[in-house]
């Protein structure tokens, strides 16, 4: 009970320190604010590493690992058990979703609460386009592009080009 209300502060603080402190590619002081956002994201899942980089008005919850030269642009959403590998990096509002509501087969109609979490998994040096989403058990492998608005839905192989809604594969890179 202890360490929730630990999170949920530091969650808090986390927040009022990316409201009042500026755009990262202010000089100077954009270098500061985005150390800061490390420093108080780092308070709510420690495995945030500290060479990330994490841009206003991001929300990240627990558990989330984000490896060195990671990049998390303006305004995206990571939900709890999100992986996202080393120099990954995301144009502004990406959105990751590990949890869905429930469903009830019978009466085919949503009941309250949520699915069990399905963990989300992004390779080393992807790059994941403006306003993506990403739903819950999904690899993305090494060297992906993502392409922006493109909703991911199913696990992707390396070394290709997604796009679209739902996300397929458009072109494959040589190794």
């Amino acid at each position: 009970m202890k360490k929730e209300k630990k999170k949920t502060f530091s969650k808090a603080i986390y927040r009022f320190a990316d409201a009042i402190m500026c755009r990262s590619d202010f000089p100077i002081f954009g270098k500061i604010s985005c150390f800061l956002r490390v420093f108080f994201a780092r308070r709510i899942s420690k495995t945030i590493s500290k060479k990330a980089f994490i841009d206003k008005g991001s929300i990240i919850q627990t558990n989330v690992t984000v490896e060195a030269g990671g990049c998390i642009g303006k305004k995206c959403l990571i939900s709890s058990d999100v992986f996202i590998g080393q120099n990954t990096m995301m144009g502004p509002e990406v959105l990751f979703f590990t949890q869905h509501h429930k469903k009830d087969e019978c009466l085919s109609s949503f009941v309250s609460g949520y699915e069990e979490k399905r963990p989300i998994k992004v390779g080393k040096n992807c790059w994941i386009g403006q306003r993506s989403i990403i739903l819950g058990g999904v690899e993305i492998g090494d060297f992906v592009t993502i392409g922006a608005g493109s909703v991911v839905t199913k696990s992707v192989p390396s070394n290709c080009l997604v796009a679209g809604n739902p996300a397929v594969i458009k072109k494959y890179y040589e190794k």
